[in-house]
């Protein structure tokens, strides 16, 4: 309480700390997105500086929904190598024997 007695302007005072406080966190959640950097809670809170209000309800929802746009827009990697013509025969000869055995099992019911 202040020294008049008058609660009223320190409520307004916090009322706007707490505004600023999230128009803060979504604005790093933008210039996150923005960058293309990963979008994770810990990520934004160490930005904004609060890490429980990340968790809060009415942001939580903006980072959950970024990342799910993050998810979706990311492409899959490019500097993952193609498989070599030794693993794929590998593969090959798994699945024929895999085959084999399952047509043995078959025909042995």
């Amino acid at each position: 309480m202040n020294p008049r007695g008058n609660p009223a302007p320190l409520a307004e005072a916090r009322r706007r700390h707490s505004l600023d406080k999230r128009a803060r966190v979504l604005t790093v959640l933008a210039t996150l997105e923005k960058q293309g950097k990963p979008l994770t809670f810990a990520a934004v809170a160490r930005a904004a500086v609060s890490t429980w209000l990340t968790y809060a309800s009415g942001v939580r929802e903006h980072i959950q929904a970024a990342q799910l746009r993050q998810a979706h827009s990311t492409p899959p990697s490019a500097t993952a190598s193609p498989p070599s013509p030794l693993s794929l025969r590998t593969e090959l000869e798994i699945a024929r024997q895999e085959i084999k055995e399952l047509r043995d099992g078959f025909i042995e019911q």
